[in-house]
C-alpha cells in the first residue's frame, strides 16, 4: 500500500469546506487588492510589511461584504512547534476560523500566507522560493496543513517584459524551481481556477518528509501599480 493511504484520516486529509474556506479568503484578498489599488495611488516603493498591512485593512473592512465575518486576520504571528513548543518563525498572515461553539472539541481551522514582494528579477524571484515556498515545504511552518498560500506583490521596475510581466514572473519561478532547487516538474506553478474572474492565481503541488500528503499552495500574484 501506499505510504499517502496509511496515514490517519481524521489527523490529516481535510474537507471540502475546509478548502473552501480557504478559496475565499483567496477571493477576499484579491477583492481587497482591487479596493487597495484603487484608493491608494502612492503605493509604489512602499516595503512588504506596509503592503501586507495595508492589504489586510481593506480585508478587515469589508470581512462582512465577504463573508468571512467570523475570520480572525493577524500579521506576524508566531509558529510555534508542536513537538519543541519552540518559535520557529513568524508568519506574514494567519487566519483562524474559531469553532462554532465555546463548548466544541473541533479543532479550529488555520490558514498560513506568506507575503513576498516581486520585481521581475532574480534576486527576488529567488526570495520567494527560498524564504516564501521552502518554508511551507521544508515544514518548517504548517507541518501539519495541506494548504497553504502565497502572496506575491508586483512592483514596478525597469526590467523589459517581452509579453505579460506576471507569466514572465511565474515562468522564472517554474524555470528555478527546476533547474536551480532541482524541484522535480510536477512541483511547478499552474494555473488555478479557484479564483474567478482572476487570471493570476496558480497552484503548486509539493511532497514533504514527515508529513506524506502532498502539500498544496496557492499562489496570488496582486499587481500593485495597475
Amino acid at each position: 500500500m501506499n505510504s499517502l493511504n496509511k496515514l490517519s484520516a481524521k489527523k490529516f486529509v481535510r474537507n471540502k469546506t475546509y478548502k473552501l474556506q480557504f478559496n475565499k479568503i483567496l477571493t477576499a484578498c484579491v477583492k481587497a487588492h482591487f479596493k487597495l489599488v484603487e484608493s491608494e495611488k502612492k503605493l509604489e516603493g512602499l516595503e512588504e510589511e506596509i503592503l501586507r498591512n495595508k492589504l489586510l485593512k481593506y480585508i478587515k473592512n469589508n470581512q462582512g461584504t465577504y463573508g468571512i465575518a467570523k475570520y480572525v486576520f493577524d500579521a506576524e504571528s508566531a509558529e510555534i512547534d508542536e513537538t519543541t513548543d519552540k518559535t520557529v518563525g513568524y508568519c506574514d498572515i494567519k487566519i483562524t476560523i474559531p469553532c462554532s461553539s465555546n463548548f466544541s472539541t473541533k479543532e479550529q481551522n488555520k490558514f498560513i500566507i506568506e507575503c513576498k514582494r516581486l520585481d521581475g528579477f532574480a534576486t527576488k524571484n529567488k526570495a520567494y522560493i527560498e524564504n516564501g515556498m521552502n518554508r511551507f515545504i521544508s515544514e518548517k511552518y504548517v507541518c501539519r496543513l495541506d494548504v497553504c498560500g502565497m502572496i506575491g506583490f508586483i512592483e514596478k521596475s525597469n526590467k523589459v517584459y517581452k509579453t505579460d510581466k506576471i507569466a514572465e514572473i511565474v515562468n522564472d519561478i517554474n524555470d528555478k524551481l527546476i533547474n536551480v532547487y532541482k524541484k522535480n516538474e510536477t512541483e511547478k506553478l499552474q494555473t488555478s481556477t479557484n479564483i474567478d474572474e482572476y487570471n493570476n492565481s496558480y497552484t503548486s503541488t509539493h511532497i514533504r518528509e514527515k508529513c506524506q500528503l502532498p502539500l498544496h499552495i496557492s499562489h496570488l500574484f496582486l499587481d500593485m501599480n495597475t
